[in-house]
């Protein structure tokens, strides 16, 4: 389809519009392949050369939510592998799914990153990597806080701690013994 005379001024004209270096050079709708086949035989400029990026230098910057996503990922498939590990007999399938993990934490490791589970470790208000996900759990038998369950990790990239874990602690019971001479208004009274 050939366009009008007319359009063709018309579009040459509005270009005046727009600052130099943002107008379009009117060009025939038939060249458009020659032209493209002209810019591809163009030798590259001499500057090309110092403008390209250097590929050998290893990237030392990681985004922070993206070694946060990873940590987190990684930290799921290992419990969950080993809950399948405990449920069944481990099978060549799961002690290979637990290597890869382990392998892929170890690399983690390597560039700074480190991921922390936190279950089973005291609990106590200071402590500044953890964050409890609900009410604490009374747990009888127990002598201090402590972390029950680990929910997400602690993730740290070159010793700055980027995610808090969060969990569930475990505390002692309270313990009431029954006092021996008790009124109605005393807790745990035996009537």
């Amino acid at each position: 389809m050939r366009k009008s005379p007319f359009m063709v001024s018309l579009a040459r004209w509005r270009q005046w519009f727009y600052p130099r270096e943002f107008r379009i050079e009117p060009t025939n709708p038939e060249n458009w392949s020659t032209a493209l086949v002209r810019l591809l035989e163009e030798e590259p400029s001499p500057n090309a050369a110092d403008e390209e990026i250097i590929v050998d230098e290893p990237n030392t910057y990681l985004d922070n939510e993206f070694v946060v996503n990873i940590c987190n990922q990684l930290f799921r498939a290992r419990k969950d592998a080993d809950a399948v590990a405990k449920e069944e007999k481990s099978t060549k399938e799961i002690r290979s799914l637990l290597r890869a993990i382990e392998s892929a934490m170890t690399l983690l490791q390597e560039k700074g990153v480190e991921c922390f589970d936190l279950a089973g470790q005291d609990y106590h208000q200071g402590r500044v990597d953890f964050s409890p996900a609900r009410k604490a759990e009374e747990v009888p038998g127990l002598d201090t806080a402590k972390v029950a369950e680990c929910k997400r990790p602690a993730v740290y990239y070159q010793g700055k701690l980027l995610q808090k874990a969060t969990g569930v602690i475990a505390r002692p019971a309270k313990i009431t013994e029954p006092a021996e001479f008790s009124t109605p208004e005393q807790p745990g009274a035996i009537y």
